[in-house]
């Protein structure tokens, strides 16, 4: 049995995540945690708010899943690999403002390290088993967001609803307006950096 502790646990990815734990037979859920919204009765342990390292703590998963939007992310990320505690990991933000941290971290706890994030995840299983050394280059995919296809001139007036009407996924206010500015995409090539250890002229972006 697999004890999982779920941080974001009322976000989008969170949500599917409970499904999954919640049909899986080896999955136990013994910790979640909440940005903001109650989530009582979800597992034996509950947060909204608050500190997420000490919920790991009181918590000890076998896995750490951090869907938690946002720097704030970080220190369960750290904690998680500095104890060896197998980290699927959904919070870009960690390796985009602490990559050589978190990796080194991730060394000297001799933790998984999952990508949750679709490219990234499919990426994973691809180059698994593979030295980065072997591979001539990632190509990371966009849809392009609300505005593609839109001239400069007609990007001149859009607004926030009109960014926050995403044609593909439907996810938070943050995460939606940063996908339809491509900065999303940008983070992503960064965290996709630090997840291979390929140098950043090797990841492409490709909007189809």
């Amino acid at each position: 049995m697999k004890r999982i502790a779920l941080l974001g646990a009322t976000g989008s990815i969170g949500r599917q995540a409970l499904e999954v734990i919640e049909g899986h037979p080896g999955l136990e859920l013994v910790a979640a945690a909440s940005g903001s919204r109650p989530i009582d009765g979800l597992a034996p342990l509950t947060q909204v708010g608050g500190d997420l390292v000490e919920l790991l703590e009181r918590a000890e998963p076998d896995v750490v899943l951090n869907a938690v939007v946002g720097f704030a992310g970080l220190p369960a990320t750290l904690w998680a690999l500095e104890h060896g505690v197998d980290l699927a990991l959904a919070n870009k933000e960690s390796l985009v403002a602490a990559g050589e941290l978190a990796l080194a971290a991730q060394r000297r706890g001799e933790g998984l390290l999952l990508p949750v994030d679709s490219e990234h995840s499919a990426a994973f299983q691809c180059l698994e088993g593979r030295a980065p050394e072997t591979v001539d280059s990632l190509i990371l995919t966009a849809s392009g967001g609300p505005f593609r296809g839109r001239s400069r001139d007609e990007l001149h007036d859009v607004t926030p609803e009109d960014a926050l009407a995403h044609p593909t996924w439907n996810m938070g206010p943050k995460i939606t307006v940063d996908s339809a500015t491509l900065a999303n995409k940008g983070l992503e090539l960064i965290e996709a950096h630090f997840l291979f250890g390929l140098p950043y002229e090797q990841i492409e972006v490709a909007v189809h």
